[in-house]
């Protein structure tokens, strides 16, 4: 799977497009992107691994985005792209500063606040 590049423009399923301005992470199953959706900026995670069942989990995606978050504290997929170049990806908010990532719960890096912000 490649990687997107500046200025290059990404399909979405909805028929929109946004715009990459610029890489933002990587991880094991692909990069994030910051992008623009009329003139709003987002954050694009395109995936770089390959999958046993894409068609499966591409389904799944747009099963979750259209059940939408558990909760409104979960960043959540908002848009599916279009598969493209071999791959696809979504469109969520950008995480804003003050979000932990999971794996730092996993890790006992940080604790929850509550037992009913772990359920």
């Amino acid at each position: 799977m490649h990687q997107l590049v500046k200025g290059q423009q990404v399909k979405l399923s909805s028929g929109d497009t946004v715009e990459i301005i610029k890489k933002i992470g990587q991880g094991g199953q692909g990069i994030v992107y910051l992008v623009h959706h009329n003139s709003h900026p987002l954050a694009l995670k395109w995936y770089t691994q390959e999958f046993n069942d894409p068609d499966a989990f591409y389904s799944n995606l747009q099963r979750n985005i259209s059940e939408g978050p558990p909760s409104n504290v979960f960043l959540w997929p908002l848009m599916l792209t279009k598969k493209q170049k071999g791959s696809f990806g979504y469109v969520m908010e950008l995480r804003p500063k003050d979000y932990n990532d999971l794996s730092d719960f996993l890790l006992a890096k940080i604790s929850f606040k509550s037992l009913d912000a772990i359920l």
